[in-house]
């Protein structure tokens, strides 16, 4: 029985050329016949733009259409797929200063999941994007060795999420604008649990627990300095605990 499949049929409207825009550009490649218009460029073909940035890729009906190449004006590049004229779906962009991000992008904006390096702090992004920056749930690595998994808000950390420390000292809670923000807890080297609220990055009040079981009610100063400890049935002592004032940072996103 005859193969009844239908080979695909030439677009016999295209043809080959080289043209210049009325801006100046120079295209070469692929064009098909506009009705009453001037020539699209359709199919595959390369533009060199008066500002020294050029295209080499698909276009359909004048626009950048599927998979493309860029080299813009300021050496950044970018390599994937394109939609009426802009980066849409999968793709790699290397940026001037070096960065780098590799994943989704909706209209030119990254968006979806993505992998984000930044070569002037060494940090390392996987995660989700929207409009352009990091937003939902991701993984951040510091160059400093610092981790945080968990949500971002506008491109910084905010919401719930796991930070671990390079001396291996771990906060899981809230976060708000990239610091610690209302409840979580914080667990010491010495095996020290403070379980209880942050403001802005400084612990306000809660409970220490010990790993000898004792568990006290802990209060401290407004620059989160330990300043009492108090045992559940006895009076409030002043003590020094080097751990329980370890400093509480944060980092942004």
């Amino acid at each position: 029985m005859a193969d009844e499949t239908e080979a695909p049929q030439e677009d016999r409207s295209c043809y080959h050329d080289t043209i210049t825009t009325m801006q100046g550009h120079k295209y070469r490649g692929q064009l098909k016949d506009a009705s009453g218009k001037s020539s699209l460029m359709h199919g595959k073909g390369t533009m060199t733009y008066t500002n020294g940035e050029v295209y080499d890729g698909e276009w359909a009906d004048g626009d950048q259409e599927g998979m493309g190449s860029m080299k813009y004006a300021d050496g950044a590049a970018y390599d994937g797929e394109w939609h009426a004229g802009k980066p849409h779906g999968c793709g790699t962009l290397v940026c001037s200063n070096g960065d780098t991000y590799e994943g989704a992008f909706a209209m030119g904006l990254k968006a979806g999941m993505g992998t984000e390096m930044i070569s002037g702090t060494g940090e390392r992004y996987v995660g989700s994007f929207k409009d352009d920056v990091r937003e939902g749930r991701g993984y951040l690595q510091l160059k400093d060795g610092t981790k945080y998994e968990g949500m971002f808000s506008k491109g910084i950390i905010h919401g719930e999420g796991t930070m671990t420390f390079p001396n291996k000292e771990h906060y899981y809670g809230m976060f708000a604008n990239g610091l610690m923000h209302g409840t979580g807890k914080y667990l010491f080297q010495n095996g020290d649990e403070y379980a209880g609220s942050y403001e802005q990055g400084v612990r306000v009040g809660g409970t220490l627990l010990q790993p000898n079981g004792k568990c006290y009610d802990a209060e401290f100063k407004p620059s989160g300095e330990l300043k009492r400890l108090t045992s559940h049935g006895e009076d409030g002592i002043d003590v020094e605990l080097t751990s329980a004032v370890a400093p509480a940072g944060g980092a942004d996103g």
